[in-house]
């Protein structure tokens, strides 16, 4: 998403144009908190290795930017992502693939416009290399 950010301030700067700046101030955010969405099957690392998660929630519609560049995704509107929003506390995820993702319930936390995710264990969840 920092290319993405780069590649539209430099484009909004270089040409001057009036759609670019307002694309590249959507991209920047206003400061608030996000609202995290991760498709059925996102990769984090967990314990070291990489696991898939899956959600319950309703997976939302691709904002302009990603619409733009990609069009719908596969999963919009279907009930399999993680989504935590500006207000969300907790989050219920899947883990694991196999027959049967194991259920934990993740600790959300905001601070300004950062937005983090807790295991039960306390670790923090991060995406998998």
């Amino acid at each position: 998403m920092k290319g993405t950010f780069f590649t539209v301030a430099v484009l909004a700067l270089l040409t001057g144009c009036d759609g670019a700046r307002e694309l590249a101030a959507k991209v920047a955010g206003d400061g608030k908190p996000t609202t995290l969405a991760f498709r059925s099957g996102y990769q984090v690392q967990i314990d070291g290795k990489a696991v898939p998660i899956y959600g319950t929630s309703a997976c939302p519609p691709a904002d302009e930017l990603t619409y733009t560049l990609f069009g719908t995704g596969p999963d919009e509107g279907n009930r399999t992502c993680v989504v935590a929003g500006p207000e969300t506390k907790t989050v219920t995820v899947l883990v694991g693939g196999g027959a049967t993702p194991q259920p934990e319930t993740w600790l959300v936390d905001h601070d300004g416009s950062k937005t983090t995710l807790r295991r039960p264990d306390g670790s923090y969840i991060v995406t998998a290399k």
